[in-house]
């Protein structure tokens, strides 16, 4: 999983830094537009969502484990 996750960090990291390149190698002027544009917020939030996702099912199925199991032996000890 850690793979992953570093996989994805470079992704956002790539992205971000081909947009705040220069392609001319000149240094760049000062840009009125302040902050990150939409898509790349929302690619972000998409990356930490599917890192984040499986570990809080994992989380989830530890928890409710014993639950479950108790749920089914009830279900095979009625029948």
């Amino acid at each position: 999983m850690a793979t992953w996750l570093r996989l994805y960090g470079q992704l956002v990291l790539n992205i971000l830094v081909a947009y705040f390149a220069d392609p001319t190698g000149e240094p760049a002027a000062p840009s009125s537009r302040r902050g990150l544009p939409t898509w790349a917020i929302i690619l972000i939030i998409g990356v930490v969502l599917v890192c984040v996702a499986p570990f809080v099912v994992i989380v989830i199925l530890a928890l409710l484990g014993p639950v479950i199991g108790d749920v089914f032996s009830d279900i095979v000890m009625d029948i």
